[in-house]
């Protein structure tokens, strides 16, 4: 563990301290390095996974948790990217789902609101607090909310607590995000996933009826920092990718840049339907966003699909 020194004033160079929930993980550590890069110092806080970055080691949903690390780092800002994401472990154990993603989160907020001034604070919901019923998609932030999974209705959950709270936090409803390690033997996307499985010659079923607006990592990190500099206290907002797509166009684009710079059989991949692969958790037929409010308010504005699948398999690509 490394601890962050606690600095009783602002540093020297008068740096704004931003503190990062999750900092090891794949969101966390792109965020963190685009934080640095812009010229943020940054902390975190990670339950397991190892970083670089100075931080503490602790589970947020441990009672006095969350405040020790709010007054050891004594950050300006904080960006809440811990979650429990994993949508199958959610479905076979919701307490601890409402645990991570629901408790922490309100010990948090309340941590952030109890500073003065209180702390801004921004947090990481999901696309799947929809239920993808609605033909063509594209749901927008005041949309009916109805998860189909215990994971996303945990996030709803969580939610609802930072609205019930009266809570400042800027809620960033997040969609399929994607991309490379930030750092060599750091966390990848499902696209690593991917790779590793078509390398072993193994065919890989991609679903036709699975619509989702991706987003690169980089861009998310982008947004999230636009969400702190720009947004309003309160609101929720939309980062997304500009396209509408399934999993199997991702796929297609994906193998044609990285068959042969990444080294797999493109033939492997396979179209089918959500139907013929058994899941623990229900998965939502079209949970695509529509991110006018966060172009219009703070004009965040994607890069296209194809570019950053490009900056993904060339990133991954040189670190083979």
């Amino acid at each position: 563990m490394t601890d962050p020194v606690h600095h009783p004033g602002r540093p020297q160079n008068d740096a704004r301290r931003l503190l990062i929930t999750g900092i090891g993980g794949f969101l966390g550590s792109h965020l963190a390095e685009l934080a640095t890069d812009v010229g943020w110092e940054v902390s975190g806080v990670t339950r397991a996974t190892p970083t670089d970055y100075p931080h503490v080691a602790i589970d947020l949903a441990e009672d006095g948790a969350t405040r020790d690390a709010i007054e050891r780092c004594s950050p300006d800002a904080v960006i809440h990217c811990a979650a429990n994401a994993r949508t199958n472990e959610c479905e076979r154990h919701p307490e601890l789902a409402e645990r991570d993603n629901v408790l922490a989160t309100r010990l948090l907020a309340q941590a952030c609101a109890d500073d003065r001034p209180p702390i801004p604070l921004v947090v990481c919901s999901t696309d799947l607090v929809f239920d993808g019923t609605r033909p063509g998609g594209m749901y927008r932030e005041n949309d009916d909310a109805r998860p189909v999974n215990v994971y996303g209705r945990s996030k709803l959950a969580m939610e609802q607590v930072l609205h019930e709270m009266g809570s400042h936090a800027i809620i960033a409803r997040l969609p399929l995000l994607f991309g490379p390690p930030a750092h060599s033997g750091g966390k990848g996307s499902f696209l690593s996933g991917w790779v590793e499985h078509l390398r072993a010659g193994k065919p890989l079923v991609l679903f036709t009826d699975e619509w989702r607006t991706p987003l690169s990592a980089r861009d998310a990190a982008r947004g999230l920092l636009e969400c702190l500099d720009k947004g309003q206290p309160g609101e929720t907002y939309h980062l997304c990718g500009k396209e509408r797509v399934n999993r199997h166009d991702i796929g297609i684009r994906f193998a044609r840049h990285a068959d042969r710079q990444l080294g797999f059989d493109a033939a492997l991949l396979q179209a089918g339907k959500q139907a013929d692969v058994p899941m623990t958790a229900p998965r939502a037929a079209d949970v695509s966003l529509d991110g006018m409010k966060a172009l219009r308010g703070l004009d965040f504005d994607a890069a296209t699909l194809d570019n950053e699948i490009a900056w993904t398999v060339a990133s991954m690509a040189s670190v083979q």
